[in-house]
C-alpha cells in the first residue's frame, strides 16, 4: 500500500463500509469547506474566521472518530461471525 500522501484513486484494496449501517451522526457530518473570504481582512474578521474554521475542524474530527468507531464495530462483527 502506498503512503497516504501517495495514494491513488484506486481503492480496490480497501474494504467497503456498508453505508446502510452508518448512523445519522455520520451521515450529517459537514462536508463543505469553510468559505474563503474575498478582499482584505482586518484582525477581527481574521480571528472570527479562524474560530469558525477551528469549530468546523472539531466537528469533522468528531465525525471521523464516529466513522472509525463504526468501521471497527463492523469489522468486529464480521470477525465474530467467522
Amino acid at each position: 500500500m502506498l503512503p497516504a500522501g501517495c495514494a491513488t484513486s484506486d481503492r480496490a484494496d480497501r474494504a467497503a463500509l456498508p453505508l446502510e449501517t452508518v448512523g445519522a451522526e455520520i451521515r450529517t457530518c459537514p462536508r463543505d469547506p469553510v468559505p474563503v473570504p474575498e478582499g482584505a481582512l482586518d484582525a477581527g474578521t481574521t480571528e472570527k474566521l479562524w474560530k469558525q474554521d477551528r469549530g468546523a475542524l472539531v466537528d469533522v474530527n468528531g465525525c471521523l472518530r464516529s466513522a472509525i468507531a463504526h468501521s471497527d464495530d463492523v469489522a468486529a462483527a464480521g470477525k465474530a461471525k467467522r
